[in-house]
């Protein structure tokens, strides 16, 4: 590498609900080095940002100076720094790009100048609105990664998103819960008891999420024939991956078309992404298959 492209130019901050990600960024987009920390926006108290960021950002002020910073995500909404307002679809990198919302100048930040990345909406064909904030800042990044302009962008989370892009711009997308409603059933309800953390199973994951898949997308049918099915077969404990694939609401991939271009987010977790690829490879078995490519690398 040259002295130009280890050089950094700023720092890249993922900031959401429950973690905090950033990036010290060459002037190409390298990753140089890295930060991460359990600091979501939800612990942060009273709105008290700055003192926050300020230590994940100092060691490298201390090398290379203040630098200008991004910070996608969560941080952009109503529960963080400042609300960033959304970009509606369709949507390419450029509109994002023109609505970066500045932070005013605040002496007490390690940064030369903070901005907040929109986030982005659309409606489906009912009028019904959803929103996302972050997950577009990972698919522009895909796009450039694997010199793509069309697909369906799949990212795994609390909240995953199925993303459809052509043309190189987002023009829709779909939100499902299961991360957020598993946690719920697991912590706070009786189905919980049963359920047994431990290393991952691919293989109950399997039958858990064709269970699913018979269930024809029913979420409450699959939450009951978990207790029945455990207390029928004499099973004090399901493991928590079997449990996750049988209770997962409706069919993500539904609202796809069969030929889509399926492309799976690795977005920094193994497991996940290996979870996922099981789901989507179920979609592939319609007539025609949703095709699949290769995951998407760690963004």
């Amino acid at each position: 590498m040259s002295a130009a492209q280890t050089t950094p130019a700023l720092i890249a901050v993922d900031w959401g609900t429950s973690s905090f990600r950033a990036c010290l960024a060459s002037p190409d987009g390298a990753v140089l080095d890295r930060h991460d920390n359990a600091s979501g926006i939800m612990t942060v108290r009273d709105g008290a940002f700055t003192p926050v960021l300020n230590p994940a950002l100092a060691p490298w002020v201390a090398t290379h100076g203040k630098l200008p910073v991004i910070m996608s995500g969560m941080i952009g909404s109503r529960q963080g720094w400042r609300e960033a307002p959304y970009t509606a679809c369709p949507v390419r990198l450029a509109d994002v790009a023109s609505a970066l919302l500045p932070l005013p100048p605040d002496p007490m930040a390690q940064a030369m100048q903070i901005s907040i990345v929109p986030g982005v909406s659309t409606r489906d064909a009912s009028g019904t609105p959803d929103v996302m904030r972050g997950e577009e800042t990972q698919i522009f990044g895909a796009l450039e990664l694997l010199g793509l302009t069309d697909g369906v962008f799949v990212l795994p989370g609390t909240h995953s998103k199925w993303v459809t892009v052509a043309g190189g711009a987002i023009t829709g997308f779909a939100t499902y819960m299961t991360g957020e409603v598993f946690a719920a059933l697991k912590q706070h309800t009786i189905l919980g008891r049963m359920m047994q953390d431990g290393g991952p199973s691919s293989a109950g994951f399997e039958r858990g999420l064709k269970a699913a898949s018979e269930l024809q997308g029913a979420p409450q049918a699959g939450y009951a024939a978990i207790k029945s099915w455990a207390e029928a077969a004499g099973i004090k404990c399901v493991p928590t991956t079997e449990a996750f694939s049988l209770a997962a609401p409706g069919n993500a991939a539904d609202p796809f078309q069969p030929g889509d271009d399926i492309h799976p987010s690795a977005a920094g977790h193994g497991l996940l992404a290996g979870l996922l690829r099981t789901i989507v490879e179920d979609a592939m078995r319609n007539d025609p298959p949703l095709r699949l490519s290769q995951p998407t690398p760690s963004l």
